[in-house]
């Protein structure tokens, strides 16, 4: 049986010239205005594709990971990781192919962990931190703090000293 019901969303995140730690939504599911969905208590997963290039800065690397946020606080956040990608230095780039769950990965969150599926849990990230406003809201122009339940790309900057490119694309249905 499939997860989720209603149409097939998609969702395209891009970013260019990043030189730190950046984080994106890809679904916040609070927002039903924004978004485009009238249930606020998860998303399932039908499909992703992502792509990560070092565009300058020798010195530096980088991984670009996709999950969902966990919990966050003042002080931090985890997200589940999904799909990450190989570390990425200058001129080198990661592209991964289009990667299918063809019954839906339920992505609901209860009480601070996955409750359908197991990830590998993030590091506490203080990006993902709720009273920051660090994550970028693509569809508003904006920045938010990111809740649990949310589907995120991170790009995570091991070394600094580098420029990235990123690109993130998700198939998703409410649940």
């Amino acid at each position: 049986m499939s997860a989720g019901y209603g149409p097939l969303y998609f969702h395209r995140n891009k970013a260019t010239g990043i030189t730190a730690d950046n984080v994106q939504l890809i679904v916040d599911v609070s927002d039903t205005t924004t978004y485009p969905h009238d249930a606020t208590g998860g998303v399932a997963l039908y499909a992703l594709k992502f792509r990560v290039k070092g565009t300058a800065g020798s010195a530096g690397d980088a991984t670009l990971q996709i999950g969902v946020v966990e919990e966050a606080d003042a002080t931090d956040g985890t997200f589940a990781i999904i799909a990450e990608s190989d570390l990425i230095a200058y001129n080198e780039e990661y592209e991964s192919a289009w990667i299918e769950f063809p019954d839906g990965i339920d992505l609901r969150i209860v009480s601070g962990a996955l409750t359908l599926a197991r990830a590998p849990v993030s590091g506490n990230h203080t990006i993902l931190q709720t009273d920051a406003g660090d994550v970028v809201d693509s569809e508003r122009a904006t920045n938010k703090s990111a809740g649990a339940g949310d589907l995120i790309v991170l790009l995570d900057e091991g070394t600094n000293g580098g420029t990235y490119e990123y690109e993130a694309m998700a198939v998703w249905r409410e649940l």
